[in-house]
């Protein structure tokens, strides 16, 4: 067996989840951030030694509860078992290579200029909606 690398990303799915099947197949399609991350040397897989290990939420309860989320597909920074970093879908920010390097390294080496996504979040127009 591979050492578990000390920091790496999680994304957590659970079982009969559509939104997780959906996501996961985004990712994976041929051409996309998977196939891209690969190709700049990333590790993608469920195994813990991997950059981004995909795992069931009922294999790291103790992420899920730091976590305290309800809702899957979920992603976070881990180092060890303790959570660094997580991301929210739905706030700007899409789930691509560029969010998976922030998590993995605390560094937002996004292109100045990259389109966002619309958000998604509902707003009051009460405060103006930030990004990351």
């Amino acid at each position: 067996e591979k050492a578990a690398r000390t920091v790496r990303v999680v994304l957590i799915v659970a079982k009969n989840c559509s939104p997780c099947e959906a996501e996961l197949a985004r990712l994976r399609k041929p051409g996309g951030e998977f196939d891209v991350m690969r190709k700049l040397g990333w590790k993608i897989g469920d195994g813990p030694d991997n950059h981004v290990q995909i795992v069931d939420r009922e294999a790291v309860p103790e992420v899920v509860a730091a976590l305290g989320v309800q809702e899957f597909p979920a992603v976070a920074s881990v180092e060890g078992s303790e959570v660094v970093r997580s991301f929210k879908s739905g706030c700007t920010t899409p789930l691509d290579a560029w969010t998976f390097g922030f998590l993995l390294k605390g560094k937002d080496e996004r292109p100045k200029g990259a389109v966002l996504e619309t958000a998604r979040v509902a707003s009051t127009g009460s405060y103006p909606l930030r990004g990351n």
